[in-house]
């Protein structure tokens, strides 16, 4: 069984249709070089967790962190179920038996929320490594409440190798970077106190709602997850987790203009390309398409299934990925894709020259 620490990669994903198919055509290699967050969500074809999860198993085989999704619009239909703290959360933890039983690359997250009682929670968290041995505790450390629920956890359990503490801020933007960062290297600090082998993820997402603001046609956006988990100190302090280049905010599509778009991930930094105009989607995407793959991040030697899909768009081959959501997959598919090697390659430690004005854990 592998620890904690034996994966370098983090990425939380929801049991969204354009997710799953970004990940079902990862790599096998790469596939066993990093343990998801799998936040189950509502499908269109099956609206419960029992669905949620039988689909995301469907397009991962292997170890996977699982959580509920409390989201008002993507939250399953037994979402306020599997919530209830009645006798120590056990709507949650059953749940997690029935499917243990046929997925046991399971490891459960615990549940944890405003009107969770303590010795509900604790009872919990007992239960958990009890009957699944290793568990997972996320909270945003911005929440003052959250972060003391992480303190309580990292002093009851009975083998703190059995516990891993993911520290998740949510949306991050440059007006409030600074405080993220320091949210999060208290939460560090916090719990290292505690004891200094606990094993903590530094987690978050700068991917944008939208895009105008970096470019009509043409940009780049900064990952500001990477910069923040760089100014902590790396993988010296903590092991690294993002939404895998989704927006942290759920919202509902609107009807605009139509944009075909294209993201590729480089070294801390998206690269997009955006078209709009007359011409029929087939050839807005063409453009795109080809703009990226002759940009000079792009990397042809990568060969995995989203740069595939984009150098055949570029061609002329469009059938299939004429909408917004298959280009969500693409670029879920990229972006692990690409990270994990930018990780195992030591490329990331390298891009923000910014990192010595921050305060480093102690």
């Amino acid at each position: 069984m592998k620890k904690f620490s034996d994966y370098r990669y983090f990425p939380s994903i929801r049991t969204r249709q354009s997710e799953l198919e970004g990940v079902s055509n990862i790599g096998e290699l790469t596939k066993s070089k990093f343990l998801p967050v799998v936040s189950l969500t509502k499908l269109k074809g099956g609206q419960d967790a029992d669905s949620a999860i039988d689909k995301w198993f469907d397009s991962f085989n292997n170890e996977s962190i699982i959580e509920i999704s409390h989201d008002p619009v993507l939250k399953c239909i037994d979402s306020d179920s599997l919530y209830l703290s009645d006798k120590h959360c056990s709507n949650w933890i059953d749940f997690l038996k029935n499917q243990k039983e046929k997925y046991n690359k399971i490891i459960p997250a615990a549940v944890f929320h405003k009107d969770l009682g303590k010795r509900d929670y604790v009872k919990q968290l007992e239960k958990l490594e009890s009957y699944f041995g290793r568990f997972v505790v996320k909270i945003n450390p911005l929440k003052s409440h959250e972060l003391l629920a992480a303190i309580t956890a990292a002093s009851i359990v009975d083998d703190i190798s059995n516990v891993l503490f993911i520290l998740d801020v949510g949306q991050i933007n440059s007006s409030h970077q600074d405080l993220c960062l320091d949210a999060t290297i208290s939460g560090i600090n916090m719990l290292r106190d505690i004891d200094p082998r606990i094993e903590i993820v530094s987690s978050g997402t700068s991917f944008p709602r939208t895009f105008a603001e970096y470019g009509k046609e043409s940009g780049a956006i900064s990952m500001l997850e990477w910069q923040n988990y760089l100014a902590i100190g790396g993988e010296k302090i903590a092991l690294y987790g993002d939404a895998a280049s989704i927006h942290g905010e759920f919202y509902p599509g609107s009807y605009a203009k139509f944009v075909a778009r294209i993201d590729y991930p480089t070294p801390g930094v998206w690269r997009f390309e955006r078209r709009s105009g007359s011409e029929q989607r087939d050839e807005l995407y063409q453009l795109a398409a080809r703009d990226i793959v002759t940009d000079e991040g792009w990397d042809d030697s990568l060969a995995v299934w989203g740069t595939e899909i984009i150098k055949s768009v570029s061609e002329g081959n469009v059938s299939g990925f004429k909408s917004p959501s298959k280009w969500i997959s693409v670029r879920v598919n990229l972006h692990i894709e690409r990270m994990i090697r930018f990780i195992e390659d030591d490329v990331l430690s390298h891009i923000n020259d910014d990192t010595d004005e921050y305060n480093f854990v102690e």
